[in-house]
Order: C-alpha cells, then sequence, then structure tokens
C-alpha cells in the first residue's frame, strides 16, 4: 500500500514538484415553516448553499452551489 501525509511520500526524494493542496467547503442551510391554523398541514421553504474554494500551485477554483426547496409537511 502506498501512503502519504503533506508531501512525505515513500519515494520523497524522486520528487521533482512537491506541492501544496487546499481545499475547503461550507455549507449552511436556513429552514422556514408555517403551519396553516385550524389544519393539520404545514409549508416549508428550505435555502442551502455550499461553497467550495481551492488552489493548486497558481490554479485557483471557487463555486457555490446554491439549493431552493419548497414543501408541504402534514401531521398524523
Amino acid at each position: 500500500s502506498w501512503g502519504s501525509i503533506e508531501g512525505r511520500d515513500r519515494f520523497q526524494n524522486e520528487l521533482t514538484d512537491d506541492f501544496h493542496i487546499k481545499d475547503a467547503r461550507l455549507q449552511y442551510q436556513l429552514d422556514l415553516g408555517y403551519w396553516i391554523s385550524g389544519t393539520q398541514i404545514g409549508l416549508f421553504s428550505t435555502y442551502e448553499s455550499i461553497q467550495r474554494k481551492g488552489n493548486i500551485k497558481t490554479i485557483n477554483h471557487k463555486e457555490t452551489e446554491t439549493r431552493l426547496f419548497f414543501g408541504f409537511k402534514f401531521k398524523f
């Protein structure tokens, strides 16, 4: 098996370009809901965002994925 921790490789002295990689991910979510009075029915909405960024050598990349959900909920 091959192992590598922070660039320390089995063949470290044979590496010709030992560069650093950085990757980060942030995820957050906001939920809102409302129960319709006098019923067992509710409405909800969820906003979700996932942000990723990273770099390898001189290449930087950043992207955001956004999701929005709507739905009904029932009490039994």
